[in-house]
């Protein structure tokens, strides 16, 4: 009878130290939503044809490919974008192109400053080292829409 009392009092103990540690802080995921929201736009989209990329015919599907216009980044800077999906479609996924092999992404994940399913953030980042060229090397960042 003791054992079994104690084996309760340990369970016990276990789940509200369990609940105690996921409830009493934010996690990883809230905080990178929450600085990135603050450092990437909302932009405009333009739905990708099917001249333009070859997956994209598999948009009948159940997926669409949307793509931002390309955008400059300024070395050492960071550029990107929470695009949005249309209505009765989920963001699956996100990604990114560039002029130059310099562009990264940093940060990539599902919703914008408040969590969404219909929204997807994509930051990327110029890498390349300071060299005094006025032109800086431009981006695109683009979401996959799932019919759920």
């Amino acid at each position: 009878m003791r054992k079994l009392l104690m084996a309760g009092i340990v369970a016990a103990l276990g789940v509200g130290v369990s609940m105690g540690v996921v409830f009493a802080g934010d996690s990883s995921n809230t905080i990178v939503r929450a600085s990135a929201a603050h450092n990437v736009p909302a932009r405009a989209v333009h739905e990708v044809s099917a001249s333009q990329a070859k997956v994209a015919a598999k948009a009948t599907h159940g997926f669409k490919y949307f793509e931002t216009d390309p955008f400059p980044v300024q070395v050492g800077q960071t550029g990107g974008g929470t695009l949005k999906c249309p209505r009765h479609w989920k963001a699956i996924n996100g990604y990114f192109g560039a002029a130059g092999n310099e562009i990264g992404a940093i940060e990539d994940f599902v919703g914008g400053a408040q969590f969404t399913p219909r929204k997807w953030t994509e930051v990327v980042r110029n890498n390349a080292p300071p060299d005094g060229s006025s032109t800086p090397p431009n981006a695109f960042v683009g979401v996959v829409c799932g019919r759920l």
